[in-house]
């Protein structure tokens, strides 16, 4: 199933848009071996489902962010699990596929094809723009399926409301305990405070010294090693630019 044509009606492919000033660096060679990393901890990966979930009230399912926001914020999550996957790197601003291997998972699936229908590599924020349009609807029905949130009419329409609101908050809730212990955070762990400071929700962590959450964040972010680093920077300039142009 193709999500993207499926949530939204057919789109236009990303276009390269203006030449890098400096020359593109070469691309990896691609490889058809199941990556190491794509086995083990790394195989059940939802950094997408948590920041949707932390992105929406835990009651009710109302949306904390605009939606052009939340979906450029939830691409640069659903990228992320295709990176800690062993699928795709960063390199100079350019998303580049390292592995055609299929994933298990749908969504990761869908998401490397629409990758590799580009017969060459892409700016990572092209992809992130094209993305944004229809991610929100696919990480929703992805939680959908396993459970996490059904579908709710209202007088304002349809929402997605968690079935459990207390594991929707322990969401936020674990996160904002490992803050405020120091705890260490794992790769995924750390993306997800990337994307959450991203899109300025650091604060609304329940946080115990809520004065000392970005100074953590900011040594975590730091923590980040390629590809993730370079996903989360690019997510980051792409949502303050939306938030400034006011295209949210």
């Amino acid at each position: 199933m193709d999500w993207f044509s499926s949530h939204g009606g057919a789109h236009a492919q990303p276009q390269r848009g203006q030449v890098p000033a400096e020359p593109v660096p070469p691309v990896p060679a691609r490889t058809t071996a199941r990556p190491a990393s794509a086995t083990g901890q790394h195989a059940h990966i939802r950094i997408a489902d948590d920041l949707f979930l932390i992105s929406h009230r835990d009651w009710d399912g109302k949306p904390l962010l605009p939606d052009r926001v939340l979906g450029l914020a939830l691409a640069g999550a659903a990228l992320c699990e295709l990176a800690m996957l062993g699928r795709v790197t960063v390199g100079d601003g350019i998303l580049i596929v390292v592995s055609d291997a299929d994933p298990a998972e749908e969504l990761a699936q869908s998401l490397l094809r629409q990758l590799l229908s580009q017969p060459e590599p892409l700016p990572l924020r092209d992809w992130l723009a094209y993305l944004a349009s229809g991610v929100t609807a696919a990480v929703g029905d992805r939680l959908a399926r396993a459970g996490a949130v059904e579908v709710r009419k209202g007088l304002r329409g349809k929402r997605l409301v968690p079935v459990d609101s207390s594991d929707a908050f322990f969401k936020a809730g674990r996160l904002a305990v490992m803050l405020d212990s120091g705890s260490q955070f794992n790769p995924a762990q750390a993306a997800l405070i990337g994307l959450v400071n991203a899109v300025g929700l650091i604060e609304r962590l329940p946080c115990v010294n809520p004065a000392a959450i970005r100074a953590r964040a900011s040594v975590i972010m730091q923590s980040l090693e390629c590809p993730l680093d370079g996903l989360i920077a690019e997510t980051t300039a792409v949502v303050d630019n939306a938030i400034l142009t006011g295209r949210t």
